[in-house]
C-alpha cells in the first residue's frame, strides 16, 4: 500500500511525512554477534527502503528485529516497511512497541500519526501530533507540523493548514514537499501569487536539485497561462534531470505545448 496522491492539478505528492532513522544504537560499547548482525540487517533494510525495494527491506528489517528485538530504531523502520507493504496492523504494532519502550520517541510517534492520517483516524493522529509538538528539542518538528497541516486540511481548516506549513518551512526551508504542499493549498485558497512564490522558493536552496519542484512550477505556470515560462521550466527539467521520471513527464508537456503553438 503506497501513500496516496493529493491534488487534481498537481503531480503526485506523498501527503504525510513518514521517515526512518539512518543510524541505529545498541546501547552497548562492545557489540555481541547478534548485535553486529542486527546492525548489518538494519542498515541494509534502510538502504532498500530508500531505494524503494520494500520487499527486500522488510526481509532485512525482520531479520534485524530478530537479532535486536528491543531496539526502537529497528522497530520504527520495520513499521514503515510493513506500512508500505500494506500491512497496517503490523506497522502500527511495531511503532506502538517502540513507543512502549520509550514514550518520548517522537520519530515513532510521528510515523504512527502518519498511519492514522492515512487510515482517516484524524483525532488519533491529532493526539500523537500534539504530544510530539510539545518536544521543542525534537529535530524533525517540521515533519510533525507538515502532518498537522494534513490533518487540518482534512478537517476542513485550510487556513490553519497553511499556517502550519509556513511554520514547518521556517523550521526547515529545504523541506521540498512542504513548499509543494503549501503552493497546492494556496491555489485552492485562490492565492495564486502566494502559490507561485511558494513554488519558486521551493525550487531554490537544496530543493534546486529536486526535479519534482521544478516540474510542479512548470505546471503552475501553465495553469496561470504563462506558457513561455512553463515551456522554459519543462525544458529545464528535461535537460537537468534526464534520468528522472519527471523528465519524461516534462517532455510530454513540452510536446503538447508546442503543438498548441
Amino acid at each position: 500500500m503506497g501513500l496516496p496522491n493529493i491534488g487534481l492539478r498537481f503531480a503526485p505528492l506523498a501527503c504525510v511525512a513518514l521517515f526512518f532513522l539512518a543510524s541505529c544504537s545498541t546501547g552497548s560499547l562492545e557489540q555481541s554477534k547478534d548485535e553486529k548482525l542486527g546492525l548489518l540487517y538494519f542498515h541494509s533494510g534502510n538502504e532498500e527502503l530508500q531505494s524503494g525495494n520494500t520487499t527486500l527491506a522488510l526481509k532485512n528489517l525482520q531479520l534485524a528485529n530478530k537479532h535486536l528485538p528491543k531496539n526502537e530504531d529497528v522497530l520504527i523502520s520495520l513499521g514503515i516497511a510493513y506500512f508500505r507493504k500494506g500491512d497496517v496492523r503490523a506497522a502500527e504494532a511495531s511503532l506502538r512497541k517502540a513507543l512502549e519502550m520509550n514514550p518520548e520517541n517522537n520519530f515513532a510517534r510521528n510515523n504512527l500519526a502518519a498511519i492514522y492520517i492515512e487510515t482517516n483516524r484524524l483525532d488519533a493522529a491529532q493526539k500523537e501530533v500534539n504530544i510530539a509538538l510539545k518536544d521543542l528539542s525534537f529535530t524533525d518538528q517540521y515533519k510533525v507540523l507538515f502532518n498537522l497541516a494534513v490533518i487540518q486540511e482534512k478537517k476542513g481548516l485550510p487556513l490553519r493548514a497553511e499556517q502550519s506549513l509556513q511554520k514547518s518551512l521556517v523550521e526547515n526551508p529545504n523541506f521540498c514537499p512542504g513548499w509543494m504542499k503549501l503552493s497546492e493549498l494556496q491555489m485552492r485558497l485562490s492565492k495564486r501569487a502566494e502559490a507561485l512564490d511558494s513554488l519558486r522558493s521551493g525550487s531554490n536552496g537544496l530543493c534546486y536539485s529536486n526535479p519534482q519542484t521544478h516540474y510542479q512550477l512548470g505546471l503552475l505556470l501553465q495553469q496561470m497561462n504563462d506558457l513561455t515560462g512553463a515551456q522554459e521550466k519543462f525544458d529545464e527539467v528535461a535537460r537537468r534531470f534526464p534520468k528522472s521520471p519527471w523528465a519524461k513527464l516534462a517532455t510530454e508537456k513540452l510536446s503538447l505545448l508546442r503543438e498548441r503553438n
